[in-house]
């Protein structure tokens, strides 16, 4: 009888601490979005190219992108795409943007702008590729 009651403790006590995990892990685990690419120090885009633009996230509805100019005064952010849905998108870099070397993609939840990540380093738009590249 002692065993069995000590056992019910024991289950009971492990059955909260699991809840309680869950519960912060859920907290700790809202609605997110990351930047993948670009995002690495040193990327040269050639104006004029398409690239590929990555992201992680795990929202429900698409997200809003854009270009973040942080070389000119006053910064300047563009519009690229207000409702992309999945990981990726190919992002048409217009021929006649300016060069610059101070450039980050902001990815927002279309939601609610509170949910949002930007390029951890800057890139640059170049008018041609300084070495070798990747297409």
């Amino acid at each position: 009888m002692k065993t069995t009651l000590r056992h019910r403790v024991f289950l009971l006590f492990a059955v909260l601490l699991i809840a309680l995990s869950t519960s912060v892990t859920a907290q700790n685990n809202g609605p997110f979005v990351k930047v993948e690419q670009p995002s690495v120090a040193g990327i040269e885009l050639v104006a004029g190219d398409s690239y590929l633009i990555s992201w992680t996230d795990n929202l429900t509805k698409p997200v809003y992108i854009e270009l973040a100019n942080y070389g000119v005064t006053p910064n300047t952010f563009t519009q690229l795409n207000p409702s992309a849905t999945g990981s990726t998108w190919v992002w048409p870099i217009p021929a006649g943007i300016a060069p610059g070397n101070q450039y980050k993609i902001n990815i927002f939840s279309s939601v609610n702008f509170a949910i949002l990540d930007w390029s951890d380093n800057f890139f640059s738009i170049v008018t041609s590729a300084t070495g070798s590249y990747i297409k």
